[in-house]
């Protein structure tokens, strides 16, 4: 009797084990259908969002957006980042309406969460191309001699790059240019549209004078390949006077952005109907978005007009 008890119970236990694993097997199959289902949605939506951009919005707006979308580090679509700017539009008006409860901030944040990604990719575009700039003389140089001593562009390139595996952010764009390279695309191709990308003008100017040399073949021509190294050596000592005296202007213009918070903080701390007064009055609310309005625009302007990188 008791062995049959035994047995009843190490039998039901099995079955037991048996349900679960099935049931959680079925319930994943379940979650890999839905996420398959969603993915294949989300897919037909971009794609059509894709074609809509396309025949909507000019090609050079699009390909200006995407170029700057790369400068930043980032490979979207025009279709994604259109999506990327709905998403933090509604985010804002969604947290400025029904938390924060100011209507006049919600409009205006709404607005300006269309243009967040913009700024947002130009900071990070104006910081990778000033840095990506101070490693374009080491690298042609590096090219330059490697060419002169084996006569084959390809093979310079290559070994230049293995120098620069550890120099982010130009490193990510020379393993793209080698990539390319070795899939079999002509290098006169392949170094434009590195330059392209870099948007480098003494890159550029190098690419322009190695078209010449595969064309005309003589020492003279090749000769302009140090040309465009010595332009951008002498571009790099204007370029770093010009920075010296915008500098004082650009952290000025820095510290001044950031004092409007500091006054705020302040604010808070040092009266405690500061908040429910800037919060739920109408007047309050008001002087809000008119205050973040004028830090927005001044951070724009400081961003695109003195914080660019020079050229």
């Amino acid at each position: 009797m008791i062995k049959l008890i035994v047995l009843g119970i190490i039998g039901i236990a099995i079955c037991t084990i048996l349900l679960m694993t099935t049931y959680s097997e079925n319930k994943s199959f379940k979650r890999r259908k839905i996420q398959s289902r969603n993915l294949l949605k989300e897919n037909i939506l971009r794609s059509k969002l894709n074609e809509l951009t396309v025949k909507k919005v000019k090609a050079s707006k699009r390909l200006k957006v995407e170029k700057l979308c790369i400068q930043a580090g980032y490979n979207l679509s025009y279709s994604d980042y259109l999506i990327v700017c709905v998403l933090i539009a509604l985010a804002c008006f969604v947290v400025c309406r029904f938390i924060l409860r100011n209507a006049y901030l919600s409009i205006i944040l709404t607005i300006a969460g269309l243009f967040f990604p913009n700024q947002y990719f130009m900071v990070k575009a104006n910081q990778r191309v000033e840095k990506i700039n101070n490693q374009v003389g080491p690298f042609l140089k590096m090219v330059i001699e490697r060419f002169k001593l084996t006569n084959d562009i390809k093979r310079a390139i290559i070994r230049t790059s293995e120098e620069f595996q550890d120099e982010p952010p130009i490193s990510t764009e020379i393993k793209r240019l080698v990539a390319q390279i070795n899939l079999g695309r002509p290098v006169d191709e392949a170094l434009s549209e590195f330059a392209e990308r870099i948007d480098n003008k003494f890159l550029l100017r190098f690419v322009d004078y190695y078209k010449i040399y595969t064309s005309v073949g003589t020492e003279e021509s090749k000769a302009l390949l140090d040309e465009a190294l010595a332009q951008y050596n002498e571009d790099r000592k204007s370029r770093l006077h010009l920075k010296k005296e915008i500098s004082s202007v650009k952290s000025e213009a820095y510290i001044v952005l950031a004092g409007i918070p500091a006054v705020a903080v302040y604010q808070i701390i040092m009266n405690p109907d500061y908040v429910p007064f800037m919060t739920q009055t109408v007047v309050g609310q008001i002087g809000t978005a008119v205050i973040i309005t004028f830090t927005l625009v001044a951070f724009w302007f400081v961003n695109k007009k003195i914080g660019a990188p020079i050229k």
